[in-house]
């Protein structure tokens, strides 16, 4: 695969803040993943620079700013324009659940998955041309990795009814990002995210609405899409639709 980037962005941490909030080994580990990672609808990464006060992560600029404000300035997408996205993102997920290489060296031929955790409009940016950027990768983890399994991770309003729960043991695994598709998908075409936002609800009350309310639509959603995303936003997550069953928006 080949790409060419030619305007870049910064993205600055001051090390106080990180040290109150994020660990240094966190931010480490989201650097190490974007530096292995290379996919056309995925941020690039060229570089990192700090001195004794900041931290600077040198990104792929894209010049379209979050999809969010896109859905928020036209209220719904017509349905070709989600659905062009919605391919988009789903490849990106498919690249990062299988095909992210173990290291840096252009040798190996290793793959390991990623548990991306935090898909949502603010971190899916649009490029000049249009197309996505997924974004922000501080919750992301190998596939093997085990010390998060009793954390719930991701933004509440997005995370699947697995995570959502107290106890979340092995909960950890593709299908929560293929939930959190399915939410980002329901809002490029109603508007609005499934199961309500913290906006207007607090956390305890989205979780309430993700593991016991039933999914309802809006008049912005024809039967293919309803169809979709009852098996995406299906709350078992070992009958949850994948990359398997989303291959037909490519």
């Amino acid at each position: 695969m080949c790409a060419m980037y030619t305007v870049e962005q910064v993205k600055v941490m001051t090390k106080a803040r990180v040290s109150e909030g994020r660990s240094i080994l966190v931010i480490q580990a989201e650097i190490d993943t974007l530096a292995r990672m290379q996919h056309p609808f995925i941020v690039h990464l060229f570089g990192v620079h700090q001195d004794d006060v900041r931290c600077m992560l040198v990104l792929e600029y894209a010049a379209g700013g979050e999809l969010l404000h896109r859905i928020q300035t036209r209220l719904r997408l017509p349905d070709a324009e989600a659905k062009f996205y919605a391919a988009e993102i789903a490849d990106a997920l498919q690249y990062m659940h299988n095909e992210v290489p173990l290291t840096l060296n252009p040798r190996s031929q290793s793959k390991v998955g990623i548990i991306y955790h935090d898909l949502k409009p603010e971190n899916i940016l649009l490029a000049a041309d249009g197309h996505v950027k997924v974004v922000d990768f501080g919750l992301a983890l190998d596939k093997e990795a085990r010390k998060w399994d009793e954390c719930r991770m991701g933004t509440s309003a997005y995370m699947a009814p697995e995570l959502a729960k107290y106890k979340v043991q092995g909960a950890h695994a593709p299908a929560v990002d293929w939930w959190s598709f399915g939410c980002v998908v329901y809002e490029l075409l109603g508007g609005c995210s499934p199961f309500g936002d913290s906006a207007d609800l607090t956390k305890y009350e989205i979780y309430t609405n993700i593991t016991e309310k039933k999914l309802r639509f809006g008049k912005g959603f024809g039967a293919k899409a309803r169809g979709l995303l009852r098996r995406l936003l299906d709350k078992n997550p070992a009958t949850r639709l994948g990359w398997q069953g989303v291959q037909v928006l490519q």
